[in-house]
């Protein structure tokens, strides 16, 4: 028997959804057949008619057959991405001035929010130390600053949280 994971990812992808697209077109063949009258009907086609309810059954068996085939066939690519946005979001820390690296480390531990007054109060910061590192990373374009009155609200980059998040 092959080994389907073994097949090239782009061939993965269209045997996935060749059998997305076979089992959607059970389901529009069997709701077309309960569109049309019985009568006249070729007799290849009575026992959709005559079994619906276990034909039922059958299209929800199919369904989740071809929802557990696409994931076998996919879920490696998707592990495989997340372990390299993990790579690259370490390279990345690596990069880092140790300064805006423990900003970065501070923001992930408060699940991607924190106020710049929190960030001043980090071993090593003064609020000086805390606003230059903020504009050095928000030059960068790794932050992204909200201003909420007289504070403001710090948060990674979408791309990079879920990098970061991803590789722990």
């Amino acid at each position: 028997m092959v080994d389907l994971r073994k097949l090239p990812m782009r061939k993965r992808v269209l045997t996935a959804i060749s059998l997305l697209g076979v089992f959607l077109l059970l389901v529009l063949v069997i709701t077309y057949r309960y569109s049309v009258d019985s009568r006249g009907m070729p007799l290849i086609l009575a026992p959709l008619v005559f079994f619906h309810l276990e034909l039922m059954v059958i299209v929800a068996i199919a369904g989740l057959l071809s929802g557990a085939g696409v994931f076998y066939l996919l879920s490696e690519a998707v592990e495989e991405q997340r372990k390299e946005s993990g790579i690259t979001g370490t390279l990345l820390l690596k990069s880092l001035e140790p300064s805006e690296a423990k900003v970065v480390g501070a923001l992930v531990r408060h699940n991607n929010s924190i106020y710049q007054s929190q960030l001043s109060r980090l071993e090593g910061f003064t609020r000086l130390k805390a606003h230059r590192t903020l504009d050095k990373l928000e030059r960068k374009g790794l932050i992204n600053v909200e201003k909420i009155g007289k504070t403001n609200l710090i948060s990674l980059a979408k791309e990079l949280y879920d990098a970061l998040k991803s590789g722990e």
